[in-house]
């Protein structure tokens, strides 16, 4: 990642800028925005929530890989001052998901408590036959940005223009494990060995800066072309509450909890490319593209058992948040209406 982090920052001198800002060519006054695209998000870290083996030996985690398309639309307000400055802000949504379903026909499967506590271990051979595991993930994004543009420098081709602005993101995660068996005693009923519930809400909000690069193929075409990058710092702050319930018989139900917090800061890059085209004096379709990446976003992250001589186990990772590089791909059709 660190190899793609410094290829943008030197995007970011290069060509700079930023696909929310309102173009140079356009006149002064009031421009709304409405943009319906799509996002592919990926995060570096996986969810673990269950294991399995034929022997205590040769237990190992399920690993869910964290990645989704999603539908983003997005509207953008702005009002062009003059000719050298203007003001824009755009909000979006996104909403991901990420659904498991199997069958565990091992001898052995584990499940570990949210705390940190002694996991559970179903023996197959005394056991049922079969444990069905059922986990689902899924998040929803909101993202705003309040943007200052103003005029480097310009001719009737293109221009340069710096940005400066406010970034802040909201996203909420949640995650949901059950794990469950057909009852050996009559009458015939599922058994639930575990229910696991992990709630997340991060606030990241920050300052970034960038340039823009606007131009035409020619003085009176209809075509706009601007590419774009901007650099920014996001403070965070991400809380998880965590909870789930294993059966015992002496007791019949234990329920573990567990609270975790970060403030840790991380910073950001995107790039951008967007495409207009004026219809007619007021009505403008574009095409863009970009591209974002979150150095360090709040993630769940699920137990994990740490074992020892045979399959022992000594101590299990309590769930938490974890710092997981974010990356986005967004493209989206829009239409602009200025006043």
């Amino acid at each position: 990642m660190k190899p793609l982090f410094f290829f943008i920052l030197g995007a970011v001198l290069a060509i700079s800028g930023s696909i929310q800002a309102q173009e140079h060519f356009y006149d002064n006054g009031v421009c709304v925005g409405l943009d319906a695209g799509a996002t592919h998000l990926t995060r570096d870290k996986k969810i673990n929530y269950a294991s399995s083996g034929p022997s205590l030996d040769s237990l190992s985690f399920f690993e869910a890989k964290v990645k989704d398309w999603s539908a983003s639309p997005t509207l953008t307000i702005g009002y062009k001052f003059d000719d050298s400055n203007s003001l824009s802000l755009r909000g979006g949504w996104a909403h991901y998901s990420l659904g498991r379903s199997f069958t565990v026909t091992s001898r052995f499967f584990a499940v570990t408590a949210v705390e940190g506590g002694t996991a559970l271990i179903v023996d197959g051979l005394f056991g049922p036959p079969g444990v069905d595991v059922s986990i689902d993930w899924k998040s929803n994004v909101a993202d705003f940005d309040l943007e200052y543009q103003r005029k480097m420098w310009s001719d009737n081709l293109g221009a340069v223009l710096g940005v400066l602005g406010l970034r802040y993101r909201y996203e909420r995660q949640e995650f949901d494990g059950v794990s469950s068996s057909l009852s050996n005693f009559p009458p015939p009923s599922v058994f639930t060995w575990d229910t696991t519930h992990e709630q997340l809400r991060e606030h990241l909000y920050g300052p970034y800066a960038g340039l823009k690069v606007s131009f035409k193929p020619a003085a009176d075409s209809k075509l706009g072309i601007t590419l774009g990058t901007r650099v920014g710092w996001l403070f965070k702050n991400a809380e998880l509450r965590a909870r789930n319930t294993q059966p015992s018989f002496f007791p019949p139900l234990r329920s573990f909890a567990r609270n975790d917090h970060s403030s840790q800061g991380t910073p950001f890059i995107d790039v951008s490319l967007k495409l207009s085209y004026s219809i007619s004096k007021n009505i403008f379709v574009n095409l863009g593209y970009e591209l974002d990446w979150i150095g360090s976003d709040a993630h769940i992250s699920s137990p994990v058992a740490i074992f020892g001589p045979g399959a022992i186990i000594l101590a299990t990772v309590p769930a938490r948040i974890v710092e997981s590089p974010v990356l986005t791909h967004s493209i989206g059709l829009g239409v602009s209406y200025r006043f």
